[in-house]
């Protein structure tokens, strides 16, 4: 097993982090949600998720939140990383669909995530496939110490590192359907507050990986998070082959 040290990157921990890795064992297939608060379906699309998920330990949740401009509720949200990765996926295999709420399960699977019952099947499809290789993560002060997976086959693959922020809560503004006096041309607006798990903060594509059974380390620097992920997939943001998580005790996905 070689040892690998990889350059600087900007994340940091939380002071006083205590981080709680999965075990090595224990493969997680990805769930990324591109979710937007301007729209309707992203918070219960996220609800929906919460439950399925709930004391599942088989299952990574990443909630990318694309970037808007802000309103009367709030400054902007998001970032243009997730735009970015979810167009990447919409081009790469051509799928019909870039509205949000957009999942994509193991880099591979997509659906709208408002469909509930196609986002519970595609879990357990991806589940049962059992490609996801376990990657185990240590944390120190300054630095993640990671043991990657020996993949039967070498390819071109590339690791992601995410650092998200395990509850956030999002303020948008939605029609108050209980002031429609059914005359007005305008419905009367209120301000909704929506949770979401594992939101993301900030996303670092590391560099390439061939797939080599290995240690290597990431440097910790500048932002905070109270979680990280890091995740392998085919170059080009093709199917997910290993990832793994570290954040502080208290959540389970």
């Amino acid at each position: 097993m070689r040892l690998r040290f990889l350059p600087y990157v900007c994340f940091a921990l939380l002071a006083g982090f205590a981080g709680t890795a999965m075990p090595a064992k224990a493969q997680m297939a990805v769930i990324e949600n591109f979710v937007a608060r301007t729209c309707s379906g992203s918070a219960p699309s996220n609800k929906h998720l919460h439950s399925l998920l709930e004391n599942r330990t088989d299952a990574l949740l990443l909630t990318c939140h694309l970037p808007d401009g802000g309103d009367e509720t709030g400054p902007p949200v998001g970032m243009e990383e997730c735009t970015d990765r979810m167009m990447k996926y919409v081009t790469q295999y051509t799928l019909r669909m870039a509205a949000t709420p957009n999942i994509v399960i193991n880099g591979k699977y997509q659906t709208i995530g408002t469909y509930e019952g196609i986002v519970k099947s595609g879990l357990a499809l991806a589940v049962s496939e059992n490609v996801v290789q376990p990657i185990a993560l240590t944390i120190t002060d300054n630095a993640i110490a990671a043991v990657l997976p020996e993949l039967k086959q070498a390819g071109d693959y590339e690791l992601w590192l995410y650092a998200y922020d395990k509850t956030v809560d999002i303020t948008f503004q939605a029609p108050d359907f209980s002031k429609d006096d059914g005359v007005s041309e305008e419905i009367p607006m209120m301000s909704v507050t929506e949770r979401y798990d594992n939101m993301v903060k900030a996303v670092k594509l590391l560099g390439p990986w061939e797939g080599a059974g290995e240690s290597i380390e990431i440097p910790l620097h500048a932002i905070k998070a109270e979680g990280f992920a890091l995740i392998a997939q085919e170059k080009g943001q093709g199917p997910i082959v290993a990832s793994g998580k570290i954040e502080t005790p208290g959540k389970t996905h």
